[in-house]
């Protein structure tokens, strides 16, 4: 389990072949961009990459997200994500629960190493 005083699970999408995970600050600073934190993991590695946000935007009920890495749109339940290796992902909504031991580990060690 994800364990830290600073940042709570915002948001957990899977897609064919990875889990993409956004933590936020559970005190939010003036400087937006270390607010959240969006950590994507290939069910194939065994480690993580950030992704860094450029911008986000929301319309109606879908909020988009602008990563140097690519772009993201999502509502509450499935999401996807185009990177910019040319790779597409469909995406849905997930609790954290569902990700295997060895892969929120990953997410984890991510967490200690921000803290």
């Amino acid at each position: 389990m994800i364990t830290s005083d600073s940042y709570k699970i915002h948001y957990v999408f899977e897609g064919k072949g990875l889990y993409l995970v956004e933590f936020q600050k559970t005190q939010m600073d003036q400087d937006l961009d270390s607010n959240s934190h969006w950590v994507l993991v290939k069910k194939n590695k065994s480690t993580y990459s950030k992704l860094f946000n450029r911008s986000e935007r929301f319309e109606n009920k879908v909020q988009y997200r602008d990563f140097f890495q690519g772009f993201l749109s999502f509502d509450t339940t499935q999401g996807r994500l185009e990177l910019k290796t040319g790779e597409v992902f469909i995406l849905g909504r997930i609790p954290f629960q569902e990700i295997p031991k060895s892969k929120a580990n990953i997410f984890n060690n991510y967490l200690h190493s921000v803290n």
